[in-house]
């Protein structure tokens, strides 16, 4: 992976100086590098918050990919989530752009918000090239922790406001089911009515985009067998289910990936039994790649394979 080097002090601002930047700051200037975590990997002061970009070095490139991994106290720092990923994807073609804190040791403490997220977003949406980051396929990924309800927020809030994707995949529930880091724990029938909930904000917010639902990846916080987690998610994948039309919303299950044999889960692609390594996040991604690359009209349809 190629990275650029920082700026020099009284480089010029302007789209050359930026397309060779490392770091961006949420107007677009370049910013010089500084980024501090504490040991346990957690940002504890910050000054701003700025944009990592890491760009592909593949001969096609498939376009860039904002990581919004911090979004709260507790959750780890980019530097931790967010740099595997960021590797990942630029080996499967996609520059990477990384929003958290640039932090030199300042006192002025605070979580990076949705307005952070949808500001880094059209940022590099409207100029991508000024950026020396690629055109195609544009996407945002992930919120560390958020619940089907955080998610009906940030809709009814702004999110995805002005956007118009071809397709939006969605996955979630894990923390539905999460008893022991949240005052409740939803049942099935309450999991699926809150994904049903989020189909309908993004069909009103988008309505010519196609909607790629997946199957609850088969999460537990009690082991690898079955247990009373995973039953729930199960059964609201079942119930799921009967929202596809496979004309606007497409059902995917691509759990047995993560599965041995016997059904437990196979801790080699997820140690801890809910969050996959990069082996598992690569083969999740093959999994998914025929159906999103049809639905994206991609004649390529290998971009996971890259």
């Amino acid at each position: 992976m190629t990275r650029c080097g920082r700026l020099r002090p009284g480089t010029a601002f302007g789209q050359t100086a930026r397309a060779r930047a490392e770091w961006i700051s949420l107007d677009g200037k370049p910013v010089a590098s500084g980024i501090f975590s504490t040991p346990d990997g957690r940002i504890r002061s910050s000054q701003a918050p700025a944009i990592r970009l890491l760009r592909t070095t593949v001969v096609v490139p498939r376009g860039t990919i904002l990581l919004f991994p911090d979004c709260g106290d507790g959750i780890p720092t980019a530097c931790h989530d967010g740099m595997p990923t960021a590797e990942f994807l630029n080996q499967c073609g996609f520059d990477a752009a990384i929003l958290k804190y640039r932090t030199n040791g300042g006192s002025d403490i605070r979580d990076l918000t949705l307005g952070d997220a949808i500001q880094a977003w059209r940022l590099i949406l409207a100029k991508p090239q000024a950026f020396g980051l690629h055109g195609g396929r544009f996407g945002i990924m992930g919120y560390s922790g958020c619940r089907t309800e955080n998610t009906l927020w940030n809709l009814r809030n702004g999110e995805l406001d002005g956007q118009s994707p071809k397709v939006v995949t969605l996955m979630i529930g894990t923390n539905n089911v999460d008893e022991k880091n949240y005052p409740t724990r939803h049942t099935a029938g309450q999991l699926a009515g809150g994904i049903q909930a989020i189909i309908g904000e993004i069909r009103q917010k988008c309505p010519g985009a196609k909607i790629l639902l997946l199957r609850p990846i088969p999460g537990s916080y009690d082991g690898t067998a079955p247990t009373s987690h995973r039953m729930i998610l199960e059964r609201a994948g079942d119930l799921l289910k009967a929202l596809a039309d496979n004309e606007r919303i497409f059902y995917l299950d691509v759990n047995a990936v993560f599965l041995n044999p016997d059904g437990s889960i196979n801790q080699n692609l997820m140690p801890d039994c809910l969050h996959p390594r990069p082996e598992g996040t690569r083969r999740w991604a093959e999994a998914m790649e025929p159906l999103l690359s049809k639905l994206m009209g991609d004649p390529l349809g290998d971009s996971a394979r890259r």
